[in-house]
């Protein structure tokens, strides 16, 4: 039996990946155990009850490399985003999201001397290469599981760092997959390369061998894997009780306003305050609004926001007030999918939601005005040129709300035509999320199988390929 490791340290990749049928599908092969390390067990651990000892939940061990590593890894990823800096990057950097003065000041200090230096990023990295950087604690995991194959979440972090490193070191494939459409252009650091990577789309697969120079033959697109359940419609609860359930009236085209962390747009409530009354004195407008509260986004931001045409969807409430764990909850995704299929509208500022919302065929505005006026810097008219959402934009199958009354009149254009812009949103799905057919996770788990087994994965993708035509 071969032992894969899967390393899920926050709860977007637990969700991405335990919630999805990527593990399912893996465990469906009687020879392949799986070792699932996560800073807890979720909620989700569950389902997966009759796999029995074939599958293993373990505790992720702390990030704990040495001083020196840590260090080194600072200047590189410094020097990295110097070399390869994006638009993206120029732009978070002067915003909210921003590091303090102090930050920026050690910032600078650690990019010196020569930050654009391919020479010295180069030599900085074969350094790296000589030093292990590997803990305890993973050492042992190895030894105990002998895996075969590792499968990282979040490779642009260091938190996986000591099992991508022990990994090669050990002469254990890696695979990595991407788990967000941001990640590449805004979080692109890679601290430990793996052998191969499964990523979204061409656009990120083009990505990952022009700026990492990963060969071609490394990295494949595989869709989106928590947009599976958009091809799926079983359990699917009928629209008159979802809308009653949140308190709505079924007569009413609703709108679903999916709010940001306060760092991004801190005017949520207020446009909600507007945005509601608005809606009431426009004629021949019967409309509601039902507010899906971000993740990491907080209720005692909304104090106050009330209107009987206005309901809140907090998904995961019973697991945490905010925060990443949230995310466990293990129906997020089914009560997302019955969201946006029962809503007519999706309004939100620069989310992944744009993606759902086209994934779904919905009308989506972005919003992308301040009510007070704010330098561009801390504007959310900034976000939409950042590098990841320039397709979105550029494809005209998101319209971009740049006034509150440009928003309102959208949103009223799509409440009476709502198939405006569908042949646009078809081929921002096919540019963005490879194919919404239900089968991402099932090619997320025959390109694991073929590495795991030593097949040659040009031949495994091709054969997907040709399935996920039929």
């Amino acid at each position: 039996m071969k032992t894969i490791l899967f390393l899920l340290p926050t709860g977007l990749s637990v969700r991405n990946l335990l919630a999805t049928g990527v593990v399912e599908g893996l465990l469906k092969n009687r020879d392949v155990c799986v070792v699932v390390l996560t800073p807890e067990e979720p909620e989700d651990a569950k389902r997966y009850s009759r796999a029995g000892d074939r599958l293993i939940f373990e505790r992720l061990p702390p990030r704990s490399s040495s001083a020196f590593t840590k260090f080194l890894h600072a200047v590189l990823r410094r020097r990295f985003y110097k070399i390869n800096g994006t638009g993206s990057l120029k732009i978070l950097s002067r915003g909210p999201l921003a590091s303090r003065l102090t930050e920026s000041l050690v910032d600078a200090i650690l990019r010196q001397p020569l930050p654009r230096s391919r020479a010295i990023y180069g030599w900085l990295r074969s350094l790296g290469r000589r030093f292990p950087g590997v803990s305890r604690d993973v050492v042992e995991l190895f030894l105990r599981y002998q895996p075969s194959l590792v499968v990282s979440s979040t490779f642009t972090t260091m938190w996986e760092y000591s099992f991508i490193r022990h990994a090669a070191a050990t002469g254990v494939a890696s695979v990595g997959i991407v788990k967000s459409w941001d990640v590449l252009t805004t979080k692109g650091y890679i601290p430990s390369p793996l052998d191969y990577y499964l990523v979204w789309n061409q656009t990120m697969k083009d990505e990952m061998t022009r700026v990492h120079q990963v060969p071609e033959d490394r990295v494949w697109p595989v869709g989106v894997t928590q947009f599976d359940v958009y091809a799926d419609r079983s359990g699917l609860i009928p629209r008159e009780q979802f809308l009653r359930d949140h308190g709505l009236d079924p007569a009413r085209k609703t709108i679903l306003y999916a709010t940001s962390t306060p760092e991004i747009n801190p005017e949520d409530p207020q446009v909600l305050r507007r945005l509601v009354t608005a809606l009431d004195q426009a004629p021949n407008t019967s409309a509601q609004i039902l507010v899906r509260i971000h993740p990491l986004d907080s209720m005692v931001r909304y104090r106050g926001v009330s209107h009987p045409h206005l309901a809140f969807q907090v998904p995961g409430a019973y697991l945490a007030n905010s925060g990443d764990r949230r995310l466990l909850d293990p129906d997020f995704l089914v009560e997302m999918r019955d969201t946006l299929l029962h809503c007519d509208v999706v309004v939100n500022t620069a989310s992944t939601i744009s993606l759902d919302g086209v994934a779904m065929d919905k009308p989506v505005i972005a919003i992308a005005f301040d009510l007070e006026p704010r330098h561009y810097n801390r504007s959310a008219s900034r976000y939409y040129d950042l590098a990841h959402y320039r397709p979105v934009v550029d494809s005209g199958a998101t319209k971009i709300g740049r006034t509150f009354e440009e928003c309102l009149a959208l949103i009223i254009r799509y409440l009476n035509t709502p198939e405006l812009e569908s042949r646009e949103r078809a081929s921002l799905r096919e540019t963005m999320c490879y194919k919404v057919d239900g089968r991402s996770s099932w090619r997320v788990t025959e390109l694991i199988l073929g590495v795991l087994d030593g097949h040659a994965l040009a031949t495994t993708y091709s054969r997907l390929e040709h399935l996920s035509r039929r």
